[in-house]
């Protein structure tokens, strides 16, 4: 019996030694991972570069269209080198004295025999809507003899729809002759006078007179021009007289 308990109490001082042993080699070993930093994953110190946001550039402006200039191309309000008026006693004259105004072969002639009126006529309808002619100003070359002998101060230049003084447009032009021999005249389409309500689509009437002459006068073809051409000094004229 005394045997059997040593070797029992042998047993257990053998167990409990092995059970010390085994929790101190993992405490030990607990503690030097802990405090081992040679396992610790190597970490950079160095900042990875930025990456550069792109710059964006605008666009260009594109400026707005801009609104093409009128056209006034070819735009023969009446042509004397192709229609022969006879109308109180206007005559068309193709080579005589004086010569026809700059870049024409005709003009019609008045003679002061025939009165006031200088030219009258229907004339092919002239729609003044079309290619922004009435943005511009009609453009007539007038010849005079003697400015001297012209008359007062009643003196129209009219064009109208169907008959002098119905609806119409009425400019004083001879403010514009004003040397013997050719003169270039000009009458807007703003600075008319207007009467009634005249058909800008369809103009058949033309009618210029002076009261009082005793002068001849000559008139070439008729034109529509951009008011650009306008001498700014005619425009006032014409804007005193309205």
């Amino acid at each position: 019996m005394k045997t059997h308990a040593k070797l029992l109490s042998a047993a257990m001082a053998f167990i409990l030694s092995a059970l010390a042993f085994t929790g101190c080699s993992s405490s030990n070993s607990q503690n030097t991972a802990a405090t081992d930093t040679s396992l610790a994953p190597t970490i950079s110190s160095t900042v990875p570069p930025t990456t550069a946001v792109p710059t964006t550039t605008a666009a260009p402006t594109t400026p707005a269209p801009t609104q093409p200039p009128p056209t006034f191309a070819d735009a023969v309000v009446l042509d004397c080198t192709k229609i022969d008026y006879n109308k109180l006693g206007s005559v068309k004259v193709q080579s005589a004295t004086p010569d026809p105004p700059a870049g024409e072969t005709a003009y019609w002639y008045s003679r002061a025999s025939i009165g006031d009126v200088v030219l009258q006529a229907v004339i092919p309808p002239f729609d003044a809507t079309q290619n922004n002619y009435m943005t511009g100003a009609l453009k007539v070359e007038v010849w005079c003899n003697d400015i001297t002998l012209m008359g007062g101060s009643d003196s129209q230049f009219e064009f109208s729809t169907t008959t002098c003084d119905v609806d119409e447009n009425a400019w004083n032009w001879k403010n514009q002759v004003t040397q013997n021999g050719w003169n270039t005249v000009y009458l807007p389409w703003d600075q008319a006078s207007v009467t009634g309500d005249p058909d800008y689509s369809a103009l058949t009437w033309l009618r210029i007179y002076d009261v009082g002459r005793t002068c001849d006068y000559a008139i070439g073809s008729i034109y529509v021009v951009p008011l650009s051409e306008v001498p700014p000094d005619v425009i006032k004229f014409l804007e005193a007289m309205m």
